[in-house]
């Protein structure tokens, strides 16, 4: 999901948000979400790619969990 303008804060808010709807649902299913917000340098294509990242390191982290995807920093 692409939330245009969120932010740090708004994405997790949405996230749980979903979470608590998805356990409403099913109160045995668990919801993982990898968050990463979109540097102005950065492409959605790359951003996206963190964001997918941080997704697989929350279901390997135990799942039913939000990551934040690391803002990594090239350095010349």
């Amino acid at each position: 999901m692409i939330l245009g303008r969120a932010g740090e804060q708004g994405a997790i808010a949405a996230a749980e948000r979903l979470q608590q709807a998805w356990r409403a649902a099913d109160p045995s299913a668990t919801f993982s979400a990898g968050i990463a917000v979109r540097m102005s340098s950065e492409t959605p294509a790359a951003a996206l790619c963190r964001a997918d990242g941080a997704l697989y390191r929350a279901k390997s982290g135990g799942r039913d969990r939000f990551v934040l995807a690391a803002i990594e920093v090239a350095v010349a």
